[in-house]
């Protein structure tokens, strides 16, 4: 597996969203709401972990991905927040720090 972290990223468990081929990009950390956006449910901030995958089993695939505990040891939430056709990786980071809540601060 071709995981490559980068920026001091965490190391949640990607197994299930990566193949042999695949590499895996931590972009940053953000905080989000719980809870749906329809406003139904908790809404309590979680920092959650942003990555680019780039995809090539099947052809190129770039994914964001954000991935967060759901609250229970050893089990994650992951999200698929955006998919680009091909091998897109800087676009996919620009677009993340774009569109997703700004990163929080960790120190």
């Amino acid at each position: 597996m071709n995981t490559q972290h980068t920026g001091g990223s965490p190391d949640p468990n990607l197994a299930l969203l990566l193949n042999p081929e695949d590499e895996a990009h931590f972009v940053t950390v953000c905080e989000t709401a719980t809870g749906d956006q329809a406003g139904v449910g908790s809404h309590a901030k979680q920092p959650s972990f942003l990555y680019v995958v780039v995809h090539r089993r099947y052809g190129a695939w770039t994914h964001l991905y954000r991935v967060a505990s759901d609250g229970r040891p050893g089990r994650l939430l992951v999200y698929l927040e955006m998919i680009f056709l091909g091998e897109r990786l800087a676009e996919a980071k620009d677009w993340a720090r774009r569109n997703l809540l700004p990163p929080i601060d960790l120190s």
